[in-house]
């Protein structure tokens, strides 16, 4: 579905969360798929991919996306993260350093898939290092969402973590959030990335993002970024990570954004990594 098919207007409340209760049954129709073996879908040459797992999760959550890709002729690189509930800040300059770390031993910039929070790890991640990035895919982000377009469920965890974040324990904090979208302002340790969180997206870097009506965690509107093409497909948020409408999506999209890098009129320079 093309950029800005969808209204962004008039946020409706988030699915229940009984839509999430469908993860295995969106599991076995991948194992049974086509798609799941490679059939009729676009295969690459290698090109790096670095998967971004979403809120509380690590990079064994999208561990049979990682095996998908290199069958489908990718090189899938995981993030490090065991469990994403750091700050966003800190995370995000430690994924810098490991894509620069790639391109300098590659020389190819990194195609980007990132679920959830880790899309939205993966937009700020492109707007500050677009030499970097080939392209990135978000699957099921909230890119514009106050706390409200979250599931109470969600909001609660997060609101945990703050609490223990405030007592030193290094996860996030009640200052992360400051600057974030219907937080108050302050002096806070992730303005940077809320600032770069809105900020107008690259031009020269492709970006989709996946959303499905029937998430039951965040709220779809919330996913329509205004820099994004937007794509619908019929998953639960937890089953964006292994449903074959996606991977669909994932085959298609990534040679997109290969075609559209090589038709560059104007060669992309990388900057000196350190």
């Amino acid at each position: 579905m093309a950029k800005g098919s969808e209204a962004v207007a008039n946020l409706s409340p988030v699915p229940p969360l009984l839509q999430e209760t469908r993860f295995p049954f969106e599991l076995r129709a991948l194992r049974r798929s086509p798609v799941w073996r490679g059939d009729g879908v676009p295969h690459g040459s290698g090109e790096p991919v670095l998967l971004l797992p979403g809120f509380m999760a690590g990079d064994s959550s999208l561990s049979f996306m990682a095996n998908w890709l290199k069958r489908v002729g990718y090189t899938p690189r995981r993030a490090g993260i065991r469990a994403n509930i750091d700050c966003s800040e800190k995370a995000v300059r430690t994924l810098e350093r490991r894509i620069e770390m790639s391109v300098s031993e590659t020389g190819k910039p990194m195609q980007l898939i990132g679920h959830s929070r880790g899309g939205m790890f993966a937009r700020v991640l492109a707007v500050r290092r677009p030499d970097l990035v080939a392209g990135i895919i978000t699957l099921g982000t909230p890119h514009l969402a106050t706390m409200g377009d979250l599931h109470p469920v969600l909001q609660g965890q997060i609101n945990a973590l703050c609490r223990l974040g405030n007592l030193g324990l290094g996860v996030l904090s009640g200052r992360c959030r400051a600057g974030a979208p219907g937080q108050p302002e302050g002096s806070g340790c992730c303005e940077e990335f809320w600032v770069d969180q809105t900020a107008a997206f690259p031009r020269r870097v492709p970006f989709a993002s996946v959303y499905s009506r029937s998430d039951g965690i965040v709220n779809w509107q919330a996913c329509l970024d205004p820099g994004a093409r937007q794509i619908k497909v019929s998953s639960s948020h937890c089953g964006m990570g292994v449903h074959p409408e996606v991977y669909m999506v994932l085959a298609t999209e990534l040679a997109r954004h290969r075609a559209r890098r090589a038709a560059a009129t104007e060669p992309i320079r990388f900057a000196a990594t350190g």
